[in-house]
């Protein structure tokens, strides 16, 4: 019993030095900055995985929005978007550039022209020619020259009325002369020479500028052939004046 009571003091000894001990260490206050918490190997502050991989991606990705607008429709849908009564017709006829498609849908092209009254749907025609290619253009005049005439001749008597609203039609009528190839024999079996003097003195500086133009070169064909006929009159003289001697 002496023993235990002896072993029982020691224990309770020691166990006040141990809390003396503690009571007199020093107090150490330890307050982890942000630098000190992220470099420690032992304390990890993160949130969930998929959290932080939002999070890594929204910050590391920048998505920008290009607001682009819709494509522009095509001359050919933009025209039969006003063609009224012509759709119909026009639709199969035209290309998505706006012109004739093909050599087969000329012809086709002029019967829609040639009942055609009303300014609109006369500029509405004029456009489609000049979005037509060259060589079909040309196919185009051989047969529809006569047609552009009438419209000319049609417009030249009311281009001074101010309530006759077809300056437009005339400036297009005088672009689709410019744009094909005319013959002399063309020129004499139409008139047109002669229907479209009149236009030399519009008011419209662009009308007159591009009339004068049109008749200038036509005198110039004239002139070129005129000259050739000289020429080959005067050779055949010179051949049989030389086979007579």
């Amino acid at each position: 019993q002496q023993q235990q009571q002896q072993i029982s003091q020691q224990q309770q000894h020691q166990q006040r030095v141990a809390v003396q001990h503690i009571s007199q260490s020093p107090t150490i206050q330890y307050t982890p900055s942000p630098t000190s918490v992220s470099n420690s190997p032992s304390i990890q502050i993160s949130q969930s995985p998929s959290n932080q991989s939002k999070k890594r991606a929204l910050e590391e990705t920048k998505v920008e929005y290009t607001l682009r607008p819709p494509p522009s429709p095509s001359k050919k849908l933009q025209i039969l978007q006003v063609a009224g009564t012509l759709e119909k017709k026009l639709s199969s006829i035209l290309e998505d550039g706006g012109g004739i498609s093909n050599f087969n849908n000329v012809p086709k092209f002029l019967a829609v022209m040639q009942p055609e009254t009303r300014l609109p749907s006369k500029s509405l025609l004029l456009q489609i020619l000049l979005y037509t290619r060259a060589d079909l253009r040309a196919l185009f005049v051989k047969r529809g020259l006569p047609v552009l005439t009438k419209w000319l001749e049609e417009a030249v008597d009311v281009s001074e009325d101010p309530e006759q609203k077809v300056e437009d039609v005339l400036v297009l009528i005088l672009k689709v002369l410019q744009s094909v190839p005319i013959t002399l024999e063309m020129l004499q079996e139409t008139g047109l020479g002669l229907k479209i003097r009149p236009l030399k003195k519009h008011s419209s500086e662009d009308i007159k500028s591009r009339t004068s133009s049109l008749i200038n070169n036509w005198k110039a064909k004239l002139n070129s052939a005129v000259s050739a006929t000289a020429n080959e009159t005067t050779s055949t003289t010179e051949s049989t004046t030389t086979t007579t001697t």
